[in-house]
């Protein structure tokens, strides 16, 4: 069939036509990548340390930990199955929301760099601390209550959700319920990833038998690791103050004032076998006693609110910045 001029043109328009159409449809299907659910909205820098979730650590779980968020890029891949890190920390550092609304945390399995990328936030959890202690662990500056006392600084820096267990008057030895034994029988300690334990003045002010302190301490702590294996126990030794002398009536260190039978320090050096004994990390405040304290005018000491014994808040904040270090060393 022979094609007239007037057909060969008409075909020709048409074609254009049909081309403008796909090219249009080119440029849409290209706009929808763009806003795929999976892609990336906004990110954010974070601190947070987490934990699986116990659905998410099970032996069957296929909880991946991902070099990009799953399905945000081609590129995307499974590096690490989570469930291998079930007992240790994922510190979070960053946070990408996506189009669809789900959030993936990037970050590290803590003290390994080596493990890091992207997790999806349902499968973890936030992780808890109980902070147990007397007055210097609650807050108590001699005159007032501190606006942040350690517990709260750290579980903010450190991206913690930290319960303040901390008691006035609070002992190791002792049967009320400001003391370490009431305290740990009424926790649920379960509940925690980690624990630090902070008692012994209030013992060298009126425990007159040491090696009770040694007692009760170390049935305490085999408690705490009975009522849950996974808990990570931290300790902070007492930290040093001013006391008078009954003899001599002037004020000195506690360190090395026998206030009872014993100075402060022999009750530190005791406290520290037993926390030894159970493979617990110990800060020991005499190692930075002189970026805690400031000693070279002697008693009254500035670095306390009461002059003696109960940190200010500049003091609690040196301390927390001292604390965290300690604890992100040690931590799984």
């Amino acid at each position: 069939m022979q094609v007239s001029k007037k057909q060969v043109a008409l075909m020709a328009s048409l074609g254009l036509l049909f081309g403008a159409l796909l090219g249009g449809q080119t440029k849409t299907g290209h706009a929808a990548k763009v806003t795929d659910p999976y892609q990336i909205k906004t990110t954010e820098k974070i601190t947070a340390r987490l934990r699986l979730k116990p659905a998410a650590a099970q032996a069957d779980s296929k909880v991946y930990m991902w070099s990009k968020p799953y399905r945000s890029s081609v590129s995307a891949k499974k590096i690490h199955l989570m469930k291998n890190y079930k007992n240790r920390t994922f510190v979070a550092t960053k946070q990408a929301t996506m189009n669809n609304g789900l959030v993936y945390y990037y970050g590290h399995i803590q003290n390994n760099d080596k493990v890091v990328g992207w997790v999806y936030k349902g499968a973890l959890k936030q992780s808890n601390m109980a902070a147990f202690g007397d007055s210097i662990t609650k807050g108590w500056t001699g005159v007032d209550y501190a606006t942040n006392p350690y517990p709260a600084l750290i579980g903010s820096a450190m991206g913690i959700n930290v319960v303040n267990k901390g008691e006035n008057s609070g002992k190791v030895v002792g049967d009320t319920n400001l003391d370490l034994t009431y305290n740990v029988d009424h926790t649920k300690l379960a509940s925690y990833d980690y624990a630090t334990v902070a008692y012994g003045v209030n013992d060298y002010f009126k425990t007159e038998t040491i090696y009770s302190v040694e007692e009760t301490l170390d049935r305490e702590l085999t408690a705490m690791k009975k009522a849950n294996p996974k808990l990570q126990i931290f300790a902070f030794l007492p930290l040093d103050a001013y006391v008078k002398d009954k003899e001599s009536g002037q004020f000195g260190l506690a360190n090395v004032t026998n206030y009872t039978e014993y100075t402060l320090s022999d009750l530190v050096d005791l406290e520290k076998s037993v926390y030894a004994k159970h493979k617990i990390p110990v800060l020991d405040w005499r190692e930075y006693e002189s970026e805690i304290i400031d000693t070279k005018n002697g008693y009254p000491c500035a670095s306390f609110g009461d002059n003696r014994l109960h940190p200010t808040q500049e003091t609690y904040d040196k301390m927390a910045k001292i604390m965290e270090t300690f604890l992100d060393k040690n931590m799984k």
